[in-house]
């Protein structure tokens, strides 16, 4: 064979062991021409190792692979291989679940998404999980961690509008943030909500420390606000909760302007009967009002609202009425009643005028006090336990009780006079109940509209 360059020669793409490459040995010394099998080098060739001990050691195969020990470098992880029936037994193994076969449908949408939010209230649901949600409304916008969301949950909230985002925690769910932050710190501001266990979440970002909405309000499950750890909780919700300052039900910032006819008021009880009111005619519309900050509803003659669904009232049902508002003249007037009622005797009961009645059904209780104070807000608690009725005026022990009372009737209206006249009177709100109330209840309601209303009150006995 001619003698060649060794760029010439022929390239073995797969060498053998005992294939001979030629090498120069100690170059820097007396070099000698010397021979070097593949072996030789693989034998030489450094091995890269790593501390893998908190590795997971087991790996487990389904049915649609197969690995041997005799691949190259496995024996270094000391790894146990399990080569399980199927894949679903693979994915139990490994402690996958359904992760592997969901991913790409179930938690892609996340990565990056964003929702926007133009409203003034969301409720957190497990498809914001891992999403970006821009909220855009001018007014405050309130966010709340609903419980039971699924393990891991996480968001982040962006305010882009004018309005505070604020974040609160729902039914047994809990917020922790530095130095109780719990909104964002202005506007383009961003938080993010973080799972630190069950139920149980952490807020981080570029925000502020706010009172949360509803800290002066009456708390109770269902309703608009709902913290166990409020001033104003109370365990049991009303039926029926008519309040002037929220006069669609669900969020202050709706309310029209003071003047306005009110066509439709809103129960923000959260009830699961729709107990709304409402008048479609216009001579019969009540008006909306502020004064000094408060709203109430001026019903005037022929003023009336009927509920969107009736109450019936039998002879051994329990309730309790609770009522802010004042009159300014002195006649009845119902705050719940039965429009097949031939007089106004049929009505949940009254607020007082000179005359000093509270009644309910046909039940017509005279008190020995005069009240002549009609342009007065009053807190007045009307209640049926056992068949023993119990009036409670603004502070003290009860000014009606132990009377005997059982009477049957349907509520349909709200907010009704006798025969439709003279029954000018200003409702700013009113709570009603399907049992007789605790004590310790009455008075955290009426702790609660007394701060509300400004009412000289003390505790009810």
């Amino acid at each position: 064979m001619a003698n060649k360059k060794i760029t010439e020669l022929t390239e073995e793409t797969s060498p053998q062991g005992a294939d001979l490459l030629a090498l120069v040995d100690d170059v820097s010394g007396t070099p000698t021409t010397k021979k070097v099998t593949v072996t030789n080098l693989m034998t030489q060739a450094p091995v890269q190792t790593a501390d893998i001990s908190g590795l997971a050691t087991q790996v487990s195969l389904g049915n649609h692979e197969a690995l041997t020990s005799s691949v190259h470098g496995i024996s270094a992880f000391g790894a146990t291989l399990v080569d399980d029936a199927d894949a679903s037994a693979a994915r139990t193994t490994l402690g996958l679940g359904t992760a592997s076969t969901s991913a790409s449908t179930d938690f892609s949408p996340a990565f990056f998404s964003t929702v926007s939010e133009t409203t003034t209230a969301r409720t957190l649901s497990d498809s914001d999980n891992g999403k970006v949600i821009i909220c855009t409304n001018a007014n405050d916008v309130t966010i709340t961690i609903s419980d039971g969301l699924t393990s891991g949950f996480s968001c982040t909230l962006v305010q882009s509008g004018s309005g505070t985002v604020k974040v609160e925690a729902g039914g047994t769910a809990t917020l922790q943030g530095y130095n109780s932050t719990n909104a964002t710190a202005g506007q383009y501001a961003s938080v993010n909500i973080y799972p630190i266990g069950t139920d149980s979440y952490i807020l981080d970002g570029t925000s502020q420390a706010i009172s949360p909405a509803g800290t002066n309000d009456l708390h109770y499950t269902g309703g608009i606000y709902f913290n166990t750890g409020a001033t104003y909780y109370i365990g049991t919700a009303p039926e029926m909760h008519f309040d002037a300052a929220i006069l669609d039900g669900a969020d202050p910032a709706n309310n029209p302007s003071t003047g306005s006819s009110v066509s439709s008021f809103g129960n923000r009880s959260g009830s699961s009967t729709n107990y709304d009111a409402s008048q479609a005619t216009a001579g019969y519309q009540p008006t909306y009002r502020v004064s000094s900050g408060l709203s109430y509803v001026e019903v005037g003659n022929n003023n009336f609202m009927p509920l969107a669904s009736s109450k019936s009232i039998g002879a051994g049902d329990n309730l309790t009425v609770i009522q802010v508002g004042k009159r300014t003249t002195d006649y009845y007037s119902t705050v719940l009643a039965d429009s097949s009622a031939a007089s106004y005797l049929d009505a949940a009961y009254y607020l007082i005028g000179t005359n000093s009645h509270y009644m309910m059904g046909t039940l017509n209780s005279t008190t020995s006090f005069t009240q002549t104070d009609l342009n007065s807000l009053h807190i007045i608690v009307s209640q049926r336990n056992s068949g023993s009725f119990s009036v409670w005026l603004n502070s003290g022990a009860a000014k009606i009780s132990g009377v005997s009372n059982s009477t049957t009737t349907t509520y349909d209206r709200l907010y009704q006079g006798s025969n439709l006249t003279a029954i000018n009177g200003d409702y700013y709100e009113t709570l009603y109940f399907d049992s007789a109330l605790s004590v310790s209840d009455i008075n955290i309601v009426r702790s609660y509209l007394a701060n509300k209303y400004s009412i000289t009150s003390s505790a009810f006995s």
